[in-house]
């Protein structure tokens, strides 16, 4: 069994004001973190059907395309939407690995990046993260960040 080499104060009368703050809102945080993050993997069993059903249009002010790598990179004003799915975002990196579109992986960058959509009993469900990673293939997305 292994034994402590030096204790901490485990009371809140025995931590410092700061300290009882940064770890009140470090707690708030973490809530908010995983609130998120199960809402967003949940999308896909709330949100309209119809949704993946759409093309995905993607605008921006600027674009590049590497070939080889299949992939291309939307900046500036990025906007993306697919049925009642609306992404905005700083910058959008979209891969197709060996060129399979089904494989199709969407990455948007924010600060932060946003996120909407309706769900089939019409009431929207929104988000926002630094990164949001959607994934054609699994029809499901989530955030980072």
């Amino acid at each position: 069994m292994l034994k402590p080499i030096m204790k901490f104060p485990i009371s809140k009368q025995q931590l410092p004001k700061e300290t009882t703050k940064m770890i009140l809102a470090k707690k708030i945080f973490i809530n908010v973190a995983l609130t998120s993050s199960i809402l967003i993997l949940s999308l896909p069993a709330i949100a309209l059907k119809s949704d993946s059903q759409q093309l995905i249009q993607i605008d921006s002010v600027k674009q590049s395309l590497d070939l080889e790598k299949n992939i291309t990179t939307f900046t500036e004003n990025v906007v993306i939407k697919q049925g009642s799915i609306d992404v905005l975002a700083d910058k959008v990196v979209v891969t197709r690995p060996n060129g399979d579109a089904k494989k199709m992986i969407v990455e948007a960058y924010g600060t932060p990046a946003n996120f909407y959509q309706l769900q089939d009993d019409g009431k929207p469900i929104k988000g926002h993260s630094d990164k949001i990673r959607y994934e054609m293939e699994k029809e499901h997305g989530y955030p980072n960040g």
